[in-house]
Parts: C-alpha cells; sequence; structure tokens
C-alpha cells in the first residue's frame, strides 16, 4: 500500500496503473480540507483542487486500487462552515475509507511557529504530538475546542457511518446483519486504548480491517466494539 500519500495534483492514470501491476492495492490521499480557501492558506492552493480530488479517486479506482482519503478538522484558517464544507466534500468522494483527524502543529512547521509566537501553544509535551492526538494541546485562533471536536465527531457519524455513498459504509451496512465484529487487536493511543475490528461470517469479510475505534464506540446499526 502507499500509506504515506499521494499529492491529487500528481494523481495520473498511468501512475495507478503501474503501481498496480507492481503489487499496490491502496493509495492514500491527504487532501486536508473539503474548502478551497483553507486548502490556500494551509499552501495546497493552486496546486491542489476540490476537482483535482474527485478526479483523484476516479483515477486510482479505474485503475482497480483501494482508495482512501484523510482529512483534518481544525486547521488555522477553519471555521464552523469550512469545517461543514470539509464533511459535506468527503461525504461525496467515493472513496473505500477515510479517516478524520483534529490538526495537530508540529513543531518546525508555520502553523506550530506562528501558534508559538502568538502564545497559543498550550503544551510542550512532544508525545503528544502526533498524529492520533485529540487533546487540548493549542488554542486555535477562531474556534472553541469543543467546537473542534463536535465537528470531528460529526464528520465520522455524517460522512462515514451514515453516509451510504461512501463504499466502506455501503459494505459494513451490508455485512452487519449477519457477521459477527472480530476485535484483532489494541492500538496505543494517547489517552486510550483502540482496537482494529473486522466483520466474521460473511464471505470476503474476515480478512479486511473496517475501522479502529475505542472499546464501547458506537459504530453504527446498533453495532457497538466491545473487547471478546
Amino acid at each position: 500500500t502507499c500509506t504515506n500519500g499521494i499529492r491529487v495534483d500528481s494523481a495520473r492514470g498511468e501512475l495507478f496503473s503501474t503501481m498496480k501491476r507492481a503489487g499496490c492495492y491502496r493509495v492514500h490521499f491527504g487532501f486536508e480540507s473539503g474548502n478551497d480557501d483553507v486548502l490556500k492558506a494551509f499552501g495546497k492552493g493552486g496546486r491542489a483542487t476540490l476537482d483535482q480530488g474527485i478526479r483523484a479517486v476516479e483515477s486510482a479506482r479505474s485503475a482497480g486500487m483501494d482508495t482512501f482519503w484523510m482529512f483534518m478538522v481544525g486547521l488555522s484558517a477553519d471555521t464552523e462552515e469550512t469545517m461543514q464544507d470539509t464533511i459535506n466534500y468527503a461525504k461525496r468522494a467515493g472513496v473505500d475509507m477515510m479517516r478524520f483527524g483534529v490538526t495537530v502543529p508540529l513543531p518546525g512547521t508555520p502553523m506550530f511557529d506562528e501558534l508559538r509566537q502568538s502564545g497559543h501553544i498550550r503544551s510542550f509535551d512532544w508525545d503528544l504530538y502526533n498524529v492520533y492526538n485529540t487533546r487540548p494541546i493549542f488554542d486555535h485562533p477562531k474556534l472553541p475546542w469543543d467546537t473542534i471536536e463536535k465537528y470531528y465527531k460529526k464528520a465520522y457519524r455524517d460522512a462515514f457511518v451514515k453516509n451510504p455513498a461512501n463504499e466502506a459504509t455501503a459494505r459494513f451496512a451490508g455485512l452487519a446483519r449477519n457477521s459477527t465484529i472480530i476485535i484483532d487487536g489494541k492500538l496505543p493511543r494517547q489517552d486510550k486504548d483502540w482496537y482494529s475490528f473486522r466483520l466474521a461470517g460473511a464471505a470476503g469479510a474476515s480478512s479486511r480491517v473496517l475501522a479502529t475505534a475505542p472499546l464501547g464506540w458506537k459504530v453504527g446499526w446498533n453495532l457497538e466494539v466491545f473487547d471478546s
């Protein structure tokens, strides 16, 4: 798999065909936002556009590859409206899997430097500066932290769990009725134990990890993840 991500403005059909022939079956895209103004402020505007993102997914899927999109909420230029734009964009992406994260201003990036200079960095505990962190390690210049958390949860609920256009959601809904959740293993996180899970009991379902979730987290369709 290509888990480090490919820029959508570099995505070409011949690239995906070559990757597929080489044995690669999944490609990740780090698109981050569903709002062009936020992309420009983030440094991707003018090179990566929303339309390019949709075309990149279509091109990769035409080559027979699984697609995985990654988004963030709480970017410096984000507002409630732009975070909703990201959710709406993710809903129509047509990808196989997606991941949302709360923005982490990694040390050495312009975002971290700007937040530090303005006194908005809350914590210098570097262990918290990882892609899975959802703790308030900085003060957003426009948004209270509980609003960012609200849209983080809303993104998973609306774009993944409740979105029939999402390929993984459609597979999950169809398989869950006659399947059993199997807990594959614990993934270390900062504030709780998360587990990868899959469905067994339906053809072709037992080998694919569908998502990660903390124990007790409601997945949807009246299913919750519990330790077996």
